[in-house]
């Protein structure tokens, strides 16, 4: 009977292996499945750190932007009054032009002029 339970052995020996991984395939299952959830985690957090640094950046890059425009908007109010201010002035000789027949006294334009437009006539008359 020995024998036979000895030759028997190697026909039973796979099924009660099978029946031990049977219990054993659903923990192995959920640990596969964890690890797996695990990995898609880390990934996505990785995803989700790449994500945040280009955020920042471009926060940094609108305030940078936004700082250029403001300094802009300041250069041509500034301009637009300098404009404003020369119109002025080429209106009022122009008037001054008309009403005289263009011949303003040096006085006249010593007077209304800047240093700066004194410079320059003395350059065009050259």
């Amino acid at each position: 009977m020995v024998l036979a339970s000895a030759a028997a052995l190697p026909l039973v020996a796979p099924l009660l292996g099978t029946s031990g991984a049977a219990l054993a395939d659903p923990i192995a299952d959920k640990r596969a499945e964890a690890l797996r959830i695990a990995a898609t985690l880390a990934g996505q957090n990785r995803q989700i750190s790449v994500l945040a640094e280009r955020l920042d950046e471009a926060r940094l890059n609108a305030d940078q932007l936004n700082q250029q425009l403001a300094r802009a908007q300041a250069d041509l109010s500034q301009t637009d009054q300098q404009v404003g201010t020369q119109r002025a002035k080429l209106r009022a000789q122009a008037v001054n032009a008309y009403v005289t027949g263009g011949n303003a006294s040096v006085a006249q334009l010593l007077v209304q002029a800047s240093q700066e437009d004194v410079g320059l006539r003395r350059n065009w008359r050259r």
